[in-house]
């Protein structure tokens, strides 16, 4: 049997290990690593659900301004 991976499923794991890379502060210390997750979860920008649309603009916003505060 093929092990088939739903694009929801692709979404949230991408989602997770962003919130991981943020909760590690890679966003102050890799932007570069964390910039990256960011352009492959843009690719499903129109099916996140409002609250991950949100919590990826911040996050963008965060790494695009180089900012050392997380708020």
């Amino acid at each position: 049997m093929t092990n088939v991976i739903s694009i929801r499923d692709k979404i949230n794991e991408k989602m997770n290990l962003l919130e991981k890379y943020v909760e590690l502060n890679l966003h102050q210390v890799e932007h570069y690593r964390v910039q990256k997750l960011l352009e492959e979860i843009h690719k499903y920008y129109s099916l996140l659900e409002p609250e991950d649309r949100q919590y990826v603009d911040v996050i963008d916003d965060i790494v695009g301004r180089n900012n050392d505060k997380w708020f």
